[in-house]
């Protein structure tokens, strides 16, 4: 048997698109291996369910640490991605208050749904608002 898998602790969610991790197998290794038979591959998964954390209904307010930041279940995705790709981005952000680290994670997704956004899905309104804002940050 031909085997990656390592043994993990995951934590499933169902806000998650992204539960788990992954590793990918090189197609010359399957080859290798003799695990094509007629250019078919046949993969066979055992998940064993060791504990359920939370049962209840999800509602929206539920959060999990992810690096030290409490973040909404929905915004897993996200902060995960952010981490992965930006590892050290928090690396001298050490703050003692949690609402502040909360404000500071709030703060960055809002900022990357915002830049995520086509220029000209912006109204006037929303560009005037944020001129008059940038003004009061730069000159306070």
């Amino acid at each position: 048997m031909f085997s990656t898998a390592q043994l993990k602790d995951h934590v499933y969610s169902a806000l998650s698109s992204h539960p788990g991790g992954h590793k990918t197998l090189p197609l010359s290794k399957l080859k290798e291996e003799g695990f094509l038979e007629n250019s078919k591959l046949i993969i066979k998964v055992d998940v064993v369910v060791v504990d359920i954390v939370h049962e209840a209904e999800i509602t929206g307010k539920e959060t999990l640490a992810v690096k030290g930041f409490e973040v909404l279940y929905s915004q897993y995705d996200s902060v995960h991605k952010i981490f992965k790709e930006h590892p050290n981005i928090a690396i001298d952000f050490k703050p003692k208050d949690k609402g502040v680290k909360e404000a500071y994670m709030n703060l960055l997704l809002s900022l990357i749904e915002t830049l995520r956004k086509p220029p000209q899905s912006f109204s006037d309104t929303e560009l005037s608002n944020a001129e008059s804002q940038e003004k009061v940050q730069l000159n306070p």
